[in-house]
């Protein structure tokens, strides 16, 4: 159903639902579309109709499918009312099935992209328009001033809207005639000369709502022009009650008389679902509510004053309240610190940013784990100032946090340095070296891959710190630690097992605790083992992180496992699996703005659809990830994308294109300076090692190559497999065989580990080789060497 605002669209599915439910055994699933963040809790409570949780489940397009599992089996009706975009339809349509679906929207457009009838609803001719006047003023009134009933009909312009408000102002003023109303109307029109410009119908609109508001009590009509302050176009009776000094019995009082004027209504008459967030609570029409806002000029109390209490409920809410209560306000909450951030306000700004960045270990509350690390960065930076106090040493700490998972690169180290420079002064008290601690851990971090000694130092030095404390507190951030020392003692290559071995004993440290800790060593040692090949472990610590995030609501640990998980299945050559999760988690950092993540997940979908030899696609999802890396200055990202696609344009023979590629590479990061991503090197010079050899520049080749190796054995294993396979092929062509068996054995080695495609082709080559050079007693080792590549490169063939 399509049509204009006003013209009765919600009404009609509500009567076609309830007129059609018995035809439906397993009931009506009712959602009001709210924009993106209300497409999760729709899902959970169509979930929750059939008594299923969507509590384990990780991403917004896993749950689609999740409840599109659960209605397969079902024969319901689904109303989606008020549906703004081709993505949320996407998202909430059910599958084909016994399942029927019925839509509002304004748009036309977006219908007509999907398959199923499409209903123009037009605004009500005069017939229909006196039979819905009749209907809720009597016949009897209406005959009694058939004149001004025509005259209120015609000025309605077919919108039930208006015929509604005008119904339910005229029930609720017992003294008010048709004529005297209907004469308001026009006084009103004609007083409203710069609105010349609208539409006949849009001044009529105006004119409606304003005569609406002028017949309201004098007590309700502040109270109604409240509600334009809200962000949402939904609210709560204790928001209302605190921003006009109401008890919440004043409030619901006043409230239920705006309902029978037609100008609001409950939230919960519109669910049949059974959502809980929505008790309490009520809606307003969008056209309402810009009107409501504009009549705050014709009240006494100053727009100021309102914006105070509405800040003072908010602040006080945000203190009492965290995860899903905050979830339901989080429209509302948001607009406040836009508002103040707008306003400079800085105490407004940290009265509400202080509780939604609450530290906690490897956590700065709410709004880290929900991902709003844009907008909680703004308003901590705004705090700034050159004050030597604990306060700034906390805010400094907390923009580090959160410039580290936007990938600000420059700005996360000096934030965080700063914060110690600011701690150092202090008398050493239990607090003060858990704070230090911590920020030691987020430098930590931030080293691990760019620089393993100073990361490791540190770590050592929180560590230090902590060494006199035994609280559950400091035990917390001690395993927070050594969860980042594992992680840099791994990458070093030292001691990959007494890596682990750190990391576990940590984990059994914590006991049974359910907390962000245990679940970073969890995402930790998943990637330990996945390097070390023991994937029977890494997916064992995968899952078991997925479901302590999901019971933490943490949406950033949610979508690094999903990420993960994806990762494990690539390596174990589960092909069709892999892009769906990777393609998941993308959509997951996507939600959370995370740029930087959804660029990785482009390039390791580009990697998957390179080896099923789909170039085209794979070349797609790097230019997206390109937009993004210059979009957002993610120069790290920019070379992992570059330097894919040049190996893209290595197979394909574009050799200039991966020249140049490279080169872009060398521009933003000099190579014999390494700079802040020296961990990329070896990829890097792996890759101009294979373009010089696809060239004949045997000595290029060499050296490149070399470099890789060498550069990899502390950074990066998977590609001193991918360097040696090429150097022995390299070594095979100029006849120089010496060392081309432990090349290849030493690549087929590393690669089960990383690349099982990698791998195939190594033992592709390594049989080739063997045939060629090498005695007749190989051929069993040949034909070994030919089935598993052969085995494994059909996981990589297309899908019948």
């Amino acid at each position: 159903i399509h049509g204009e605002g006003g013209v009765g669209k919600t009404v009609l599915a509500m009567r076609l639902a309830q007129e059609l439910r018995v035809e439906f055994p397993d009931g009506v699933l009712w959602a009001e579309v709210q924009g993106p963040d209300s497409l999760l809790s729709i899902l959970r409570s169509f979930a929750a109709s059939f008594d299923q949780s969507l509590d384990n489940v990780g991403t917004l397009a896993q749950c689609s499918a999740r409840v599109r599992s659960i209605l397969q089996a079902k024969n319901c009706l689904v109303v989606l009312d008020n549906v703004a975009s081709t993505s949320e339809l996407e998202l909430l349509l059910p599958s084909e099935g016994r399942c029927a679906t019925l839509v509002t929207l304004r748009d036309r457009d977006i219908a007509s992209t999907f398959e199923g009838d499409l209903l123009r609803l037009a605004p009500f001719d005069i017939r229909e328009s006196m039979t819905l006047l009749v209907e809720m003023l009597g016949l009897a009134r209406i005959q009694a001033e058939e004149a001004a009933s025509n005259k209120l009909i015609n000025f309605a312009v077919g919108l039930p809207l208006i015929l509604r408000l005008i119904g339910g102002t005229i029930l609720s003023t017992d003294s008010l005639s048709l004529a005297e109303y209907a004469k308001l109307l026009q006084d009103k029109l004609v007083e409203l000369p710069d609105w010349e410009v609208l539409a006949d119908q849009e001044r009529k609109v105006r004119a409606t709502f304003e005569v609406s508001f002028q017949r309201l009590l004098p007590a309700l009509q502040p109270l109604f022009a409240s509600l334009g302050l809200f962000q949402a176009r939904h609210f709560s009776v204790a928001a209302v009650a605190h921003l006009n000094q109401l008890s919440p019995a004043e409030a619901t009082l006043y409230l239920t008389r705006l309902t029978r004027a037609a100008l609001i209504q409950p939230m919960e008459s519109l669910a049949e679902s059974g959502d809980t967030a929505t008790s309490g609570r009520y809606q307003i029409h969008t056209l309402l509510q810009l009107f409501a806002f504009a009549k705050l000029s014709d009240v006494s109390t100053p727009l100021s004053d309102w914006r105070m209490r509405l800040h003072d409920y908010y602040t006080q809410f945000v203190s009492r309240h965290s995860g899903a209560a905050i979830d339901v306000e989080w429209i509302n909450v948001a607009g406040m610190l836009q508002t103040a951030l707008a306003e400079k306000d800085k105490g407004k700004l940290a009265a509400l940013i202080q509780p939604l960045t609450e530290a906690e270990v490897s956590n700065i509350g709410y709004m880290d784990s929900r991902g709003q690390y844009g907008l909680a960065l703004s308003c901590l930076s705004a705090l700034l100032t050159d004050e030597k106090t604990l306060d700034q040493a906390a805010i400094h700490y907390k923009c580090g946090v959160f410039a580290r998972r936007l990938a600000r690169h420059e700005q996360a180290p000096d934030f965080l340095k700063r914060s110690l420079e600011l701690l150092a002064p202090y008398a050493p008290t239990a607090a003060l070296a858990l704070s230090q601690a911590a920020v030691y851990e987020q430098l930590g971090r931030y080293y691990q891959q760019r620089d393993i000694e100073e990361a490791m130092d540190h770590v050592m030095a929180g560590l230090e710190l902590l060494t006199t404390y035994e609280s559950e507190t400091a035990n917390l951030q001690r395993n927070a630690l050594l969860n980042v020392q594992a992680a840099v003692m791994f990458h070093s290559g030292v001691d990959r097992q007494a890596a682990i071995r750190v990391a576990e004993n940590a984990l059994a440290s914590l006991g049974e605790a359910q907390n962000l800790v245990r679940l970073n060593l969890l995402i930790n040692l998943a990637n330990l083992y996945a390097q070390v090949s023991d994937m029977t472990r890494a997916y064992q610590h995968t899952h078991h992180g997925l479901t302590i995030a999901r019971e933490l609501g943490n949406k950033r640990k949610i979508a690094a496992l999903v990420s993960n998980k994806g990762a494990l299945e690539r390596r174990q050559g589960q092909i069709s699996e892999a892009l769906q999760t990777i393609e998941d988690a993308r959509q997951l950092f996507v939600e959370l703005a995370d740029f930087d993540n959804v660029g990785t997940s482009l390039n390791n979908l580009a990697m998957l659809y390179y080896q099923l030899e789909q170039d085209e696609t794979a070349e797609a999802c790097l230019a997206e990830a390109l937009d993004l890396a210059e979009a957002h200055g993610l120069d790290e990202l920019k070379l992992f994308v570059l330097t894919t696609w040049s190996k893209i344009h290595i197979r394909a023979g574009a050799y200039d294109k991966a020249a140049a590629q490279l080169a872009e590479c060398d521009r933003l990061i000099p190579v014999n300076t390494g700079g802040t991503s020296f961990y990329l090197l070896p990829y890097i010079n792996l890759h101009k090692g294979r373009l010089s050899y696809q060239r004949g520049q045997m000595d290029d080749a060499i050296r490149y190559l070399e470099l890789a190796i060498r550069e990899g054995r502390t950074q990066d294993r998977e590609t001193v497999g991918l360097a040696q396979a090429t150097y022995a092929e390299l070594l095979v062509a100029r006849k120089q065989l010496e060392s081309v068996r432990s090349r290849y054995e030493e690549a087929i080695t590393i690669l089960v580990d990383h690349d099982i495609y990698e791998q195939a082709l190594a033992r592709l080559s390594y049989a080739n080789y063997l045939r060629n050079h090498e005695s007749a007693d190989s051929a069993k080792e040949i034909a070994e060497l030919m089935a598993a590549a052969e085995k494994t490169l059909a996981k990589f063939q297309p899908e019948p």
